[in-house]
């Protein structure tokens, strides 16, 4: 009989966060719930180390997931109008507020984001298709593999 795989994809928001989670009681609870679920499989966005061994311990085979070369890019969040609903959403007086206010969309923040090792070294950026090394909307930020620091950076990260 083979062995069923029953793998669950865990990135932040969700019951736990695989990259700053640091309580070890916290973590070995997530991995005991994943055991009671029958989970056999972990792939934690970029999980820490403390995650990986917990899991391994429990018989959890783990493949942790982090974006090889992806230091930065430009997320566009939205905010929706039912965000400053006084009451929380799903209880009775919030129904009330949404009947008279339907949810207006509204334009998108920009979130830049870059990684510390980036920022600390942009010598060692890629241009990008558009012939540069700035973050803007739809770009993304890769250092250049050509460098040893870098390989050595990006080693060391998934060790």
């Amino acid at each position: 009989m083979t062995e069923t795989l029953v793998p669950l994809w865990c990135a932040s928001g969700g019951l736990i966060d695989p990259k700053s989670t640091t309580d070890e009681a916290e973590v070995r609870a997530f991995v005991r719930k994943c055991v009671d679920h029958g989970v056999t499989r972990l792939f934690p966005s970029g999980g820490t180390k403390m995650l990986v061994d917990a899991a391994r311990d429990s018989n959890i085979e783990v493949d942790p997931y982090g974006a090889f070369n992806a230091h930065g890019g430009t997320s566009a969040n939205h905010d929706w109008s039912v965000k400053y609903t006084v009451a929380r959403l799903g209880s009775a007086e919030a129904r009330v507020i949404l009947d008279q206010h339907r949810p207006i969309y509204s334009p998108s923040r920009l979130e830049p984001r870059i990684s510390d090792f980036a920022k600390a070294h942009p010598e060692y950026r890629t241009k990008s298709r558009f012939g540069t090394d700035t973050l803007a909307p739809d770009t993304g930020i890769s250092l250049s593999l050509a460098f040893p620091e870098v390989r050595t950076f990006e080693e060391e990260k998934f060790l």
